[in-house]
């Protein structure tokens, strides 16, 4: 043991959190450089262990394999991974997390024996925990180009758009964390939902109306990882200033009581093809993690200058770098090389907080944790007299700074800003969020349940969205779930792939074809249908152009389809844009990729409790049009 290490047993006793494996590297004292330089071969040992049958490869193949993971890590020296820090977590967001998983551990050891496996028909208080990763991207975070080095024992998939297996960087991830910080334990579970062609502005709504696996348990971190598509859309302006903005507060919005929950990550992971709108995405990732106080990485400035340098003009050429040759597309070389990065980024996070622990200098509490102490009340002990200059500057820094979760948002069209303006949001956002905490919790109480299960009520009645990482990305599952609300169908059907193109989703080929479908009963109040739509360049696609129409029946429960009044079916479809009965959906876009988009859409009245829905749509515009997805929700 070097003599830069403590008795880690005592550290953690004392403060119960940071983790042994980074005490042991000396992250109570020592540089993040060090304790990566220490932390090696667990590093190494868990990114072997990223292949999923290693357990298949034989005393040649294995070597291989190990050679090449070797040979890949020995590039991302720490020095280079430095320049991805675009901005750390807030350290008190990091602390409750680490004392989260402290705390869940210690619930999964003291599991009597046949809870262990968490299954059905287990107490809630008797099932395993886990600490949950959400991460949400476009192609690239799905790992789309992704394969594995051949020889391997891998199956290399039929289609360059269908991911290798376990190939992305999120499942790489996964095991880093798991296999370093908590012992080979699977604390952590990251859900890698991505889908392709997807946007903030989808993300938004997918957090609002909790579209992700295990709704009710709320992840503890929320990674955002899509700049590969954000970087080519037309409108940079709106992106930022209303999407990339949106999508922070509703993750935030995942724990509204909570000011340090949950750690927000933004991944900028965009550097292929397009080097200067690369940098301009790179710059809004920058300005929208400092502004809000959330952790953003920039993988690009790791490896780009590497790869500009190396770069020949043979676009089929593989780069080692990279497994793969250089396109938005990489393969598993930029896989494993982002998720050490991404690991690297947290682990900077935790050696601070533990050395700023150990050291005495701050102890990042949290805002209402009674023990909270500062560097400036220790002064206050030391130089009580000294009040000459300022009496009231000590008195002033020992208030708190406010949580970054109450920072309005950055207005385009208030291009120098007002303090006093941002001063009267930030008192606004304080007050709401304490009144609504404090009924909250109230309600809670009255009712005998959780706060939690209060903020994280049910929020739509029926919903389907395409996303084969998820399990849902079949023609078969699309069909099942539509055919539940079918009334009727004239040209509609569910097509396509999980993964290569055309994609899953609900497709017409028909000109003026049209369907309706029927929510009964609804356990809700439902005041908007969201719709996910795609935008494709096609020639066949252009002048695509989808109406939809909503009616509420009033409460009849014991309605069957068949007594639908056919009224209720004939809608006018020859009014114009301007029709407030109808909404106009585009399929065609002139940007050379298809990606898709998500429509709010105000339902004709309030649908109250026991209401049901009606929603007709029928193609007025074009041939072709896919729907992605559905939703009908209370807001």
């Amino acid at each position: 043991m070097k003599n830069y290490l403590r008795d880690s047993s005592l550290t953690e006793k004392r403060n119960g959190w940071c983790p042994a494996s980074l005490i042991q590297a000396g992250a109570l004292t020592a540089s993040t450089s060090l304790v990566w330089k220490e932390l090696h071969n667990q590093i190494i040992e868990a990114s072997y262990k990223a292949h999923p049958h290693i357990e298949t490869l034989n005393s040649t193949q294995l070597d291989a394999y190990k050679d090449w993971v070797d040979q890949l890590f020995s590039f991302y020296t720490p020095s280079k991974l430095r320049r991805s820090i675009m901005n750390p977590a807030p350290p008190k967001q990091i602390v409750k997390l680490l004392k989260l998983a402290a705390e869940i551990r210690q619930h999964n050891a003291n599991l009597p024996d046949e809870a262990e496996d968490g299954d059905g028909g287990v107490k809630v208080e008797n099932k395993t925990r886990t600490l949950r990763i959400l991460l949400m991207g476009g192609s690239v975070t799905s790992g789309i180009g992704c394969f594995w080095p051949d020889g391997i024992n891998i199956q290399k998939p039929s289609h360059w758009a269908k991911p290798g297996e376990g190939c992305a960087w999120s499942f790489r991830l996964e095991k880093l964390l798991n296999h370093v910080l908590f012992d080979g334990e699977k604390v952590v579970i990251v859900d890698n939902i991505s889908t392709g062609g997807q946007t903030t502005e989808f993300g938004s709504y997918v957090l609002d109306y909790r579209l992700f696996p295990k709704p009710e348990d709320v992840p503890a971190v929320v990674i955002g990882a899509f700049s590969a598509n954000e970087a080519q859309e037309a409108d940079l302006q709106k992106t930022f200033y209303e999407y990339n903005q949106n999508f922070v507060k509703s993750a935030q919005s995942l724990h509204p009581c909570d000011d340090e929950a949950p750690i927000i990550m933004m991944v900028d992971d965009y550097y292929g093809g397009r080097p200067f709108k690369a940098i301009v995405q790179t710059g809004n990732t920058f300005m929208l993690s400092t502004w809000n106080n959330i952790m953003s990485v920039n993988y690009g400035s790791t490896i780009k200058h590497k790869i500009e340098a190396d770069f020949e003009n043979e676009p089929s050429k593989l780069i080692p770098l990279l497994h793969s040759n250089y396109q938005i597309h990489m393969g598993a070389g930029m896989h494993s090389g982002l998720a050490w990065t991404v690991f690297f980024n947290l682990v900077d996070s935790i050696v601070n907080v533990c050395n700023d622990m150990e050291i005495g200098i701050e102890n990042h509490a949290s805002h209402d944790s009674s023990s909270a102490t500062s560097s400036t009340t220790a002064l206050r002990t030391q130089r009580t007299h000294n009040q000459i200059i300022d009496p009231h500057l000590l008195q002033d820094l020992e208030k708190e700074e406010p949580s970054y979760k109450h920072i309005g948002k950055i207005q385009i069209d208030d291009k120098q800003g007002s303090v006093q303006k941002l001063h009267q949001e930030l008192e606004k956002s304080i007050n709401s969020t304490k009144i609504f905490c404090d009924n909250l919790e109230k309600s809670a109480n009255a009712s005998n349940n959780n706060t939690q299960q209060k903020v994280n009520p049910q929020r739509c009645s029926y919903s389907w969205v395409v996303n084969n990482m998820a399990g849902f990305g079949t023609k078969q599952q699309v069909n099942e779930k539509m055919s539940q609300v079918l009334l009727r169908n004239n040209g509609w059907a569910a097509e396509g792939y999980p993964v290569r193109q055309p994609r899953s989703g609900w497709y017409t080929h028909t000109p003026e074809s049209d369907f309706s479908i029927m929510i009964k009963d609804s356990p809700i109040v439902i005041k908007y249908v969201i719709i996910l739509s795609m935008k494709s360049y096609s020639a066949k696609w252009e002048n695509s152009k989808l109406a939809v129409s909503t009616t509420v029946i009033k409460d009849q429960a014991g309605i069957r389809k068949d007594e639908i009044n056919e009224q209720e079916l004939l809608i006018d479809w020859s009014g114009n844009i301007d029709d407030k009965k109808l909404f106009f959906i585009d399929g065609y876009q002139d940007i050379k990729t298809s990606v898709h988009f998500p429509h709010k859409i105000s339902i004709s009245e309030e649908a109250k409790v026991g209401d049901s829905i009606i929603l007709n749509a029928k193609l007025v515009g074009g041939q072709e049009f896919k729907i992605a997805g559905i939703a009908f929700c209370s807001f």
